[in-house]
């Protein structure tokens, strides 16, 4: 089964969120976890667009560049897509210079990636995955996988279709899905 990393499709074309200067604290990115455990906020987190020097400010996106591994949503993404997502994981509210968008923080781990065979960068860190491909859902599926959990989100191939089709329907822009795995 092919495995598909979902990724933020407008880089450059769309703003970069960050967290505001002044909610960074040590700490701050434990906020918004990307291990798979849920998230308990009391309240919307704050995040605004990251405004380059010398540069002209970049639109918010339908789906926003923010953290790898992790999607941020419009509200309009979120309508489209969370019929889907929500199956694997929590949309959470974020207030974005006073619009809210979600942040998707998924909980579906999928232990799917051979550790011994997969490409190792130096430090340890997995570069590219070798997926055992009995333990990749056969239903449509988003997920992380506990190897890789805190720097890629996947989707199979049915989990792919799923959220592409949803997302043209809607005319949502911003999703891009790269073949992972050793080929």
């Amino acid at each position: 089964m092919t495995v598909w990393e979902i990724k933020t499709g407008l880089s450059g074309q769309v703003a970069t969120l960050v967290i505001p200067e002044a909610d960074q604290v040590i700490g701050s990115m434990k906020r918004f976890g990307g291990d798979g455990a849920l998230l308990q906020w009391t309240k919307p987190q704050r995040l605004e667009p990251l405004v380059e020097k010398r540069e002209a400010r970049k639109p918010l996106g339908d789906v926003s560049p923010f953290l790898p591994g992790a999607l941020v949503l419009s509200s309009r993404a979120c309508a489209a897509l969370r019929p889907f997502l929500s199956g694997f994981g929590q949309l959470l509210e974020l207030d974005v210079e006073g619009q809210t968008h979600f942040f998707f923080n998924a909980t579906n781990l999928v232990d799917c990636i051979d550790r011994e065979r997969s490409e190792r960068r130096p430090g340890g860190v997995i570069g590219k995955e070798a997926f055992i491909e009995s333990a990749v859902p056969a239903e449509a599926a988003v997920f992380k996988a506990p190897a890789t959990a805190r720097s890629r989100l996947y989707a199979n191939e049915p989990g792919k279709r799923a959220l592409e089709a949803a997302a043209a329907q809607a005319g949502i822009r911003g999703l891009l899905f790269v073949r992972s795995g050793l080929q």
